[in-house]
């Protein structure tokens, strides 16, 4: 199940980044302001949404969803002060909307609120609360593309995966043909169903899913890197390659294991093909971390031993044993396989590489190829 992180992802969709300034799609007509001020936002306009919702707030005319949106455009400020401020203010008047009965939008930013403060059994008890409503009658089962996300993420806020699920493929269906507006909303939803592709290991669905998320504006290495596993776990080695440069090239100064991971999916399509088992007879799932850089380096030392010295019998270049061309290259793809492997579960695969003493295999296949010595 996906969870909002802690702090400054303070509303379902903070964990995407925003719209740039010039989106295509105006907002309403500055006589409707609360209308203005909530498309700024969903555009990702924080800077101008602040000032609108700030607007509101002096006019008292912000509720607890207007609260909570202006809490959040202080975080992405950097205002931690204000943040946390007006995060106070949005949490009490949501705890009175919805004391009240309030609509689904209070039940959704409350439920967002807690998760943010670290309190997780509060959200799961308000999110519980709210699909109540709906199952006893009370709501009617709502028919906009936005409120179809809210009730999808509030099933997810208290676990239950296959309503979540189900609504949100509704909310993806209703508001892609307003990506413009709505990217944020599309951006989640879509990551939730790519996420449980992958570890369902529906790879067709997760590299869908996370080819339509980084199509949206301002994608996010992690993104790229998710698109980049599913496309390797189907063997679309240079797919995946391209998908891991993405990754790479948003984490500059940081990108080191999205580079290696890239390097890895080249040899890949190099190779051809990989073993689908490890060397024991095992499906690549099942070893553990250690196993997988223990299988590595073992690789690796084939590669990286030296040649023993050529006979004296014979001026002819030889092919000495170890160096012997397909146990090399059978050792070439088993490491090439544990490295994609390693990557592809997140490990910290440039570390491991330099630390164990293998880092030039992953960039110099060359390296791969039998050495031959004269005498």
């Amino acid at each position: 199940m996906r969870t909002v992180a802690a702090c400054l992802v303070i509303a379902a969709l903070s964990m995407t980044p925003a719209l740039a300034e010039g989106s295509a799609v105006a907002p309403p007509a500055a006589g409707d302001s609360r209308a203005a001020a909530i498309a700024l936002y969903d555009r990702g306009r924080y800077p101008e949404a602040h000032a609108a919702l700030t607007a509101l707030d002096v006019a008292e005319k912000a509720d607890g969803g207007l609260l909570y949106r202006l809490a959040f455009c202080a975080g992405v400020a950097g205002d931690q002060e204000e943040h946390a401020r007006i995060l106070a203010r949005a949490v009490a008047a949501l705890e009175q909307e919805t004391k009240a009965g309030g609509p689904i939008e209070s039940w959704f930013y409350l439920s967002n609120a807690y998760q943010n403060l670290g309190r997780p059994a509060d959200s799961a008890k308000v999110a519980a609360d709210a699909t109540s409503r709906l199952e006893a009658g009370t709501w009617k089962e709502p028919e906009g593309g936005v409120d179809v996300f809210r009730l999808a993420k509030l099933y997810a806020d208290q676990g239950r995966e296959d309503r979540a699920e189900e609504r949100y493929r509704k909310a993806v269906e209703a508001l892609t043909p307003e990506a413009v507006r709505y990217p944020a909303y599309l951006r989640w939803a879509r990551g939730y169903l790519g996420d449980l592709a992958l570890r369902r290991a529906n790879w067709e669905e997760a590299a869908s899913q996370f080819a339509a998320v980084v199509a949206l504006p301002a994608p996010m290495a992690g993104e790229w890197h998710k698109l980049a596993v599913a496309r390797a776990r189907m063997g679309r080695w240079q797919e995946a390659a391209d998908a891991w440069h993405q990754a790479e090239q948003l984490t500059p100064g940081g990108g080191d294991d999205a580079r290696y991971s890239r390097q890895l999916a080249l040899q890949a399509a190099q190779l051809g093909s990989l073993p689908a088992l490890t060397p024991d007879g095992r499906t690549w799932d099942k070893p553990s971390t250690e196993d997988l850089e223990n299988m590595m380096l073992e690789q690796a030392k084939v590669a990286l031993a030296p040649p023993p010295a050529a006979p004296d019998v014979s001026a002819t270049p030889v092919v000495t044993p170890p160096e012997n061309p397909a146990r090399l290259k059978e050792a070439h793809r088993i490491f090439v396989a544990a490295g994609i492997e390693y990557a592809a579960r997140g490990l910290p695969i440039r570390e491991t590489a330099f630390s164990k003493g293998f880092a030039p295999l992953v960039f110099h296949p060359e390296q791969w190829e039998p050495k031959t010595t004269e005498k």
